[in-house]
């Protein structure tokens, strides 16, 4: 039974880490899914900030992370929530493009989900849907992602390193 119990603690670190997301074990899942075309869009929270990841679990194709991209408020944050609407992004702005993160709901739709990806004119280059259901923490957001200047955004803003306890 001892080691039944050994080998249990063993194969389940292993299992979190080959789940559905592009982290790695020591960062947070705050958006995760599948798409059509076979690859994963990740955004992760660690003690480095977040990371945007997309690619295969073999490859990663593309990775942003805050603070390594141009400044400090390249990723926004936008929530606007009432009764049968949600709607959440994450955008992420480079010299190159802006890409956008996205879980929506409108009732009576089916939520939706997934990466568009616009050029500096704001022109839709891609648009990459998750197959199934994402896997979404927004909450780890909050306080620590700049909000973006949408009218009817409930994001809460960072907290400014001195004001911190």
């Amino acid at each position: 039974m001892k080691l039944l119990m050994c080998a249990a603690m063993l194969i389940v670190p292993s299992l979190v880490w080959a789940g559905p997301s592009l982290c790695q074990p020591s960062e947070a899942v705050v958006f995760a899914c599948h798409t059509k075309g076979g690859q994963w869009v990740s955004v992760c929270s660690g003690d480095a900030g977040l990371s945007y990841r997309f690619g295969t679990k073999q490859k990663t194709e593309l990775e942003l992370a805050d603070p390594g991209i141009a400044h400090p408020d390249a990723f926004r944050h936008y929530h606007y929530f009432r009764a049968g609407v949600d709607r959440t992004w994450l955008t992420m702005q480079t010299p190159a493009a802006v890409y956008e993160v996205f879980s929506e709901y409108e009732a009576p739709s089916q939520p939706t989900a997934g990466v568009r990806v616009f050029d500096q004119s704001g022109r839709q280059l891609a648009n990459r849907l998750c197959v199934g259901q994402a896997e979404a923490h927004w909450y780890r957001l909050e306080g620590k992602v700049a909000c973006s200047d949408e009218a009817v955004n409930s994001c809460v803003p960072p907290v400014p390193l001195k004001q911190r306890p």
